[in-house]
């Protein structure tokens, strides 16, 4: 916008570029804007993050002699992980008597201590607390050996990490705020630059940096049955390779050293030991381990992608951590590029996608190689598909049936609940069919391929969990293994009871699905006034959304509300058979559920929620988005901050 003004003191009317002023006003407040997110930063590092630190490591492999040049001068504890399985050591942090000596190069002893009750992992590194006379004394560059002694363990079994002064996590903060600044930058001065639109190939790479900052701070595993799904992609990948997947047991070979003792991020040594360890884990090897196994009722297709990144890092014979990482971004690319997909054919509801897409729980599941993330990509995949069909100029066709059906098909074998995500297509209306047998087809095709390709994946299993007391034991206590389980039989003679199991679930896990669902599984560092502002900002992306919409009934409402019920109330009623033991002396409550299983049910909220009282423009929807990558920002600084301190 151009004006002219009249300077005091001048005889004639100077162009003024009023414009140039308000770009210039915008330009400072992104500045300012930017300072403040720095000096946040470092405020948070000064109060809660700056006394978080994690000791440093050297760590020998039972695979080659305990052998090792000082690094550092002073040992102030050891972490021990024992790489045998067939021992008398059973169950991981199990207390053993352990003799340990170190003798220097010159066969000298610099230290010698009998323990009674260390603490021997099987699959990750436990930490002993019995040592005494710590710190231990050394001289820097100086060549040790360590022996041990135990009647518990087989010889050459035994990996040890030798723990040394405290380092703290500056640097790993200032990468953060590296990343923390650059998404920050990306959306102030990309996302914001159009004022009605938020371009979608601008979003994707805001997104990809955020789930970048995840990755490098929820590492392998930190998502919930992480090493499951690396389990059955890592074989997969040696399939590939021409070489063993899996023993005669199940049990998964692996062949880089690391990857037998991976810690999930639950503690700061953890982290710093997966950042700045990358030599010992990388021994090439051919064993297997106790958390790794194969699983043949899991569908293999959805492992193929990060199979693929597998198997690119092992070929490039690259750190068992890149081994891992490379793993997890080919699946958070497919994620990204699915996505992608669903905002460019659905463009009357991008934002409410990309509010379900900033969910830290759904950012989390994009950057994990479980099939979760392939499960929610295809969800949102499938529901955009089925508005673009709605919207479209042009009427739905027999290549459009088959899309939805493919899409229905390959997402109903992962999880079989997911049927449900198929009913979308009842919100395609009958005017953009031919006539009613095209529309009545196009019904037919998607459900009842989607239904089939459920049952013949996982219809007999769901029979079985249904009609027999089975049980899946691995969220289940052991002293409730043997306990009365919930089958057809037994809610036929209890009908009411089972109404009232449903009803105590929901009034007493209603809150944790929410607060899970959004913010995650394992960490749940994050304040619930976060959690709870992310879910009231998605709330006010989505409550107009459907505005946007050609010929909203009340009939929409019905059917968005219906497929949410149907399909949450399958999640619990799958965990009432699958996990849950009957209550002898309560109601009890359907045991196992997580939050996330209810979130591909989201897509629906727009069109259920829809209201006429109020609506917000487009065009502050924007800021709104802006919210809630800062909100899941933050998320990830309070779980940054729980690991390091934990």
């Amino acid at each position: 916008m151009r004006g002219y003004c009249v300077l005091p003191g001048l005889e004639y009317n100077k162009l003024y570029d009023w414009s140039t002023d308000m770009n210039r006003t915008g330009m400072i407040k992104k500045i300012l804007f930017v300072i403040a997110v720095i000096l946040f930063m470092a405020i948070w590092w000064s109060i809660r993050i700056q006394d978080a630190s994690a000791r440093e490591e050297i760590i020998l492999d039972s695979s080659y002699p305990l052998e090792f040049t000082a690094r550092f001068s002073e040992i102030h504890g050891f972490a021990f992980c024992s790489d045998a399985l067939e021992n008398s050591v059973d169950s991981p942090g199990e207390e053993i008597s352990l003799q340990l000596q170190i003798i220097d190069d010159e066969n000298n002893i610099v230290w010698k201590q009998q323990a009674d009750n260390v603490q021997i992992g099987m699959s990750e590194f436990v930490e002993s607390k019995q040592y005494e006379g710590l710190p231990i004394i050394l001289e820097t560059g100086k060549n040790y050996k360590i022996t041990y002694e135990s009647e518990n363990l087989a010889p050459e079994s035994l990996t040890i990490a030798i723990l040394g002064r405290e380092r703290d996590f500056f640097i790993y903060y200032v990468i953060l705020c590296i990343l923390f600044a650059l998404i920050m930058g990306g959306s102030l001065f990309f996302l914001l630059k159009d004022d009605k639109e938020i371009k979608i190939s601008k979003f994707i790479i805001v997104y990809s940096l955020i789930g970048t900052a995840y990755m490098f701070v929820l590492i392998p595993f930190s998502v919930q049955d992480e090493p499951t799904h690396f389990a059955q992609a890592y074989a997969i990948s040696s399939e590939w390779l021409g070489q063993d997947g899996i023993d005669e047991y199940g049990r998964v070979y692996v062949y880089q050293n690391g990857l037998r003792r991976v810690n999930w991020c639950g503690n700061a040594q953890t982290q710093y030991r997966f950042w700045s360890d990358w030599s010992y884990g990388n021994i090439p090897c051919k064993e297997v381990s106790i958390q790794y196994e194969y699983s043949a009722v899991l569908q293999k297709y959805v492992y193929y992608v990060p199979a693929l990144g597998i198997t690119i890092a092992r070929i490039m014979a690259l750190p068992y951590q890149f081994v891992l990482l490379f793993g997890r971004l080919t699946n958070f690319m497919l994620f990204v590029l699915i996505c992608w997909l669903a905002l460019r054919i659905n463009r009357k509801m991008q934002r409410s996608i990309m509010a379900i897409m900033l969910l830290p729980q759904v950012i989390w599941m994009g950057i994990s190689m479980s099939y979760d993330a392939w499960n929610m990509a295809f969800s949102i995949l499938l529901f955009s598909y089925c508005i673009y069909c709605r919207e479209k100029e042009t009427l739905v066709s027999w290549k459009d049936m088959l899309i939805l059906s493919g899409i229905g098909v390959l997402l109903a074998p992962v999880k079989f609940i997911y049927f449900v995500m198929a009913f979308a297509v009842l919100l395609i209306p009958c005017k953009a069919f031919k006539n009613r047998w095209n529309q009545f087809m196009c019904y037919g095709s998607v459900m009842i391929s989607t239904l089939l390709a459920a049952l013949i994946a996982r219809g007999s299993s769901a029979v079985n969990y249904a009609t027999t007391e089975t049980v899946d034991v691995r969220s289940i206590d052991i002293v409730n293994v043997d306990r009365q389980r919930y089958t057809i039989q037994w809610i036929l003679h209890n009908p009411i009871r089972t109404i009232k199991v449903y009803l105590n679930t929901m009034f007493e896990q209603t809150e944790n699905y929410i607060y899970k669902g959004i913010n995650g599984e394992i960490i749940e560092a994050a304040p619930q006034i976060i959690i709870f502002g992310i879910l009231v900002i998605m709330i006010l992306i989505m409550m107009d959304e459907a505005d946007t919409l050609n010929d909203y009934h009340n009939k929409d409402r019905i059917i968005s509300i219906g497929i949410i019920a149907t399909g949450c109330g399958l999640v619990l009623t799958t965990f009432l058979f699958v996990y849950s033991f009957v209550y002898e002396y309560s109601i009890g409550i359907i045991e196992g559920v997580h939050g996330r299983y209810f979130l591909p049910f989201i897509c629906f909220l727009p069109l259920a929620i829809k209201n006429s009282m109020f609506s917000i423009p487009r065009e502050k929807k924007n800021y709104l988005i802006i919210g809630m990558i800062i909100l899941s920002l933050v998320v990830l600084i309070c779980d940054f901050e729980s690991i390091v301190r934990g």
